[in-house]
């Protein structure tokens, strides 16, 4: 039964990491789309870069963004429910009884796409 359960316990973490890291790609879609930064994650929503509800603990995800430099996407877990060292791309700040989540995707504005693609979307 223990078992079962780490597994259903990492299963949810991996999932609200990978959700985390789509977040921040479909806000660098869209402004790579628009050339605008979007205000907030329902711009991307409604353009139809991304349909994405709350992560697996409940949490909303929110996306801000900096002109031509980054995007970053964010979410609020419970603290512990994610160990920080599953993947040291996201930043976690405490707060309270609660972790907010942070992961930032440079624009890759100045690269070419075929390069873009390779480093940010397929991690190569």
């Amino acid at each position: 039964m223990a078992s079962g359960y780490k597994r259903i316990k990492l299963a949810r973490a991996e999932r609200t990491v990978e959700e985390l890291k789509s977040v921040a790609q479909a806000g660098v879609l869209y402004y790579l789309a628009t050339d605008t930064i979007p205000a907030s994650l329902n711009d991307v929503i409604s353009a139809g870069h991304i349909y994405i509800g709350n992560n697996p603990y409940g949490g909303s995800y929110s996306l801000t963004g900096v002109a031509e430099k980054t995007i970053t996407a964010s979410t609020v877990v419970p603290a512990g429910a994610i160990s920080h060292t599953m993947d040291t791309q996201i930043n976690f700040v405490s707060s309270g009884a609660s972790e907010i989540l942070y992961f930032t995707r440079p624009m890759g504005y100045n690269l070419p796409m075929e390069t873009y693609r390779k480093r940010w979307l397929y991690g190569e």
